[in-house]
């Protein structure tokens, strides 16, 4: 039985991962074993406070990070200011173990300011295979990390041959999966009605969104930062083909991130069948995912997330090659004729069957169970093979 609370720190880094981790932390905040904090980023890209503020969750700590991370050559010095402030934030605070989810260039800062600071680091999403740097990011964090909490098998089995010992490679399914499956569904009229709400009541939501809609996701390559605009240009006019309302979400803030948001606005403007979002509270993703007719681009979720709702994806370029997916996905290179014939081909096959591939809605409760009991300093960081 443990004498004291142990301290766990769940570092939530960018929107997308305050949809995955909100879960977990929903179930942290009940268990009377943990202390825990949570942090945050704020910089001119996003607000991820708001998003904790709206859902009247804790938050502990808040870190400014005011830098251009969308320009390549200013992506190392991110990182450099945020291991020195994730450094500083972990000496005075101390925490047993910091979890730290996927592979963004905010992880690997915040995994070697643990590892400087003795800090046990539990890693969600590791073992995973993508298309860009990230990729790279993902399985130095695993070097780095004692726990590992896959969202797949063959993640897990992919984590060990890199040496990691089998008692800390722990498949749990990943988090996320437990919003998508218990996220009540909205009618349209309540889809139509949360949309204007997050357009802060742009009067322009009512009259474009239709229930015939498309949902867009297209963020940059890193290692193809100067291809960007014309990767973002072949899926505008590729969708320009179709009469459906287009519902595009602007890119995350990695290198390449500015030219894609500048030709997405600059498309729209003369369009009137294009709705543009900086991002979505969490439910309103998962049914605007849930209804849409067709999902486009080559973000993480139209691979690991619209399998659960056999939602007709089109995946474009190479930025997910490699991730586990369930069977309606078509994948297509950045050219628009492909990614126009593939829309096409999915709208005229319309839903699939579900598939479940990263876990069953349970993992939050798994994971919490894992951070509370499991002895970190049994675990070795010693290659095994």
């Amino acid at each position: 039985m443990q004498d004291k609370k142990r301290k766990i720190c769940v570092l939530v880094l960018n929107r997308s991962e305050y949809s995955r981790l909100k879960p977990l932390i929903k179930v942290l905040i009940s268990d009377d074993r943990i202390e825990l904090s949570i942090v945050t980023l704020k910089s001119r890209y996003a607000n991820n406070e708001i998003l904790f503020k709206n859902d009247n969750l804790p938050l502990t700590h808040v870190i400014n990070l005011d830098i251009k991370a969308r320009e390549l050559s200013e992506m190392p010095k991110a990182i450099g200011r945020l291991l020195e402030k994730f450094g500083d934030l972990f000496h005075r605070n101390k925490p047993d173990a910091v979890v730290i989810h996927g592979d963004r260039y905010e992880a690997i800062a915040a995994a070697l300011a643990a590892t400087f600071n003795n800090i046990y680091i539990a890693h969600l999403q590791g073992g995973e295979v993508t298309g860009t740097a990230d990729e790279h990011i993902r399985h130095a964090i695993t070097k780095l990390a004692h726990l590992h909490l896959t969202s797949t098998i063959e993640a897990r089995n992919r984590i060990i041959k890199l040496g990691e010992p089998e008692e800390s490679v722990i498949n749990t399914g990943c988090p996320g999966v437990d919003l998508l499956l218990n996220t009540p569904a909205f009618s349209f009229l309540e889809l139509r009605y949360e949309l204007y709400k997050s357009a802060n009541n742009r009067i322009e939501i009512l009259e474009k969104f239709r229930d015939d809609y498309m949902l867009v996701m297209q963020s940059s390559v890193t290692t193809e930062d100067d291809k960007a605009e014309d990767q973002i240009i072949a899926t505008l006019k590729a969708l320009d083909n179709f009469k459906e309302t287009k519902v595009i979400m602007l890119p995350n803030p990695d290198a390449g991130g500015d030219k894609i948001e500048r030709e997405i606005k600059k498309f729209v403007s003369k369009r009137n069948d294009f709705i543009i979002f900086k991002h979505f509270p969490p439910e309103l993703f998962v049914n605007l995912m849930r209804n849409t007719r067709v999902m486009v681009g080559n973000s993480s979720a139209g691979i690991r997330e619209t399998g659960y709702f056999g939602v007709p994806t089109v995946n474009i370029g190479t930025r997910q090659i490699g991730r586990e997916r369930s069977e309606n996905i078509i994948d297509v290179g950045n050219d628009e004729k492909e990614i126009t014939a593939a829309i096409r081909k999915q709208l005229e096959h319309g839903p699939y069957k579900p598939e479940r591939i990263y876990g069953e809605g349970n993992a939050a409760a798994k994971i919490a169970e894992i951070l509370s009991s499991v002895d970190f300093s049994k675990i070795q960081k010693q290659i095994t093979y």
